[in-house]
């Protein structure tokens, strides 16, 4: 087999949860923007914040936060830590300390 049995990759931004909160509130924001604009010609913030949100999102999904390697029957955790590495085998769990 190759030097990895498995390897799995996991990024803040693809939560779908959190991605739907974050896209609705910036949709408010636009909208509240575009209400604002044409009602009260004060509406700049809500532009800025909504753009900001939908920035933020596009970030986080090149930030990644958990990752699975299977290597020889032992699996290997990296998190964003800053102790990172925890090896798992035979149902117990050691944290180790590079």
């Amino acid at each position: 087999m190759s030097e990895f049995d498995f390897i799995e990759k996991q990024y803040l931004g693809l939560n779908k949860m959190s991605l739907s909160r974050r896209i609705s509130l910036a949709i408010f924001c636009l909208v509240a923007y575009y209400w604002r604009e044409n009602h009260d010609k004060a509406g700049e913030l809500y532009f800025f914040i909504g753009i900001g949100i939908m920035v933020i999102s596009i970030l986080l999904f090149f930030i990644l936060h958990f990752k699975t390697q299977v290597i020889n029957g032992m699996t290997l955790l990296a998190t964003l830590n800053p102790n990172p590495y925890t090896y798992a085998q035979n149902q117990k769990t050691t944290s180790v300390y590079p």
